[in-house]
């Protein structure tokens, strides 16, 4: 339930709602199987919100983690044209 809460909090940009999941003791590395496999950090890339994703990395997320299309959180800004995010994530990635 928490785990879900997180990837619902990130996917909107609720970084006190994020914090809030994790604290209760939601999963970063948890995958959604009704929505691809996406972890939180799949939806916080796609919102651009690099609060949240810097959060959610500091917590265990993983960068490298793919969904079910074999999408890394980095791909996501990429096919959104989102240059900071990118770059953000090329940075965490050591790119």
């Amino acid at each position: 339930m928490w785990s879900l809460r997180l990837s619902e909090c990130a996917a909107l940009g609720d970084l006190a709602g994020a914090v809030e999941a994790l604290a209760h003791g939601g999963d970063p590395r948890w995958t959604n199987p009704d929505d691809q496999h996406r972890t939180a950090l799949h939806f916080a890339a796609a919102t651009g919100e690099l609060g949240c994703c810097d959060f959610l990395i500091q917590n265990g997320a993983d960068v490298f983690s793919l969904d079910e299309r074999q999408c890394s959180p980095l791909d996501i800004p990429c096919l959104g044209n989102q240059v900071p995010a990118v770059e953000y994530f090329l940075d965490k990635m050591g790119r």
